[in-house]
């Protein structure tokens, strides 16, 4: 994952989209994969949302539920999106 800047959003901002792998505000930052599988969450779900600034109240383009295998760790859930 990587963060954008203050001066990209100033620039993009509200043109530029992200995807986060969790229904925000659930498992906020970095380590969302980590968190879903470590709390149990057998349907997490995907959310791209277009980026205006930081911080919350950016529009949700779309979202969908993503399903996690029992064997599943956070390698196979960070990358490779859904089975």
């Amino acid at each position: 994952m990587k963060l954008v800047g203050k001066e990209f959003l100033e620039v993009f901002g509200g043109r530029c989209l992200n995807t986060h792998p969790a229904l925000l505000p659930s498992f906020p930052g970095r380590a969302a994969c980590a968190t879903t599988l470590a709390h149990g969450v057998k349907v997490p779900a995907n959310r791209l949302h277009r980026r205006r600034g930081r911080g919350r109240g950016n529009p949700i383009v779309a979202q969908a539920s993503v399903p996690v295998a029992d064997d599943d760790e956070e390698g196979d859930r960070c990358t490779s999106g859904s089975r």
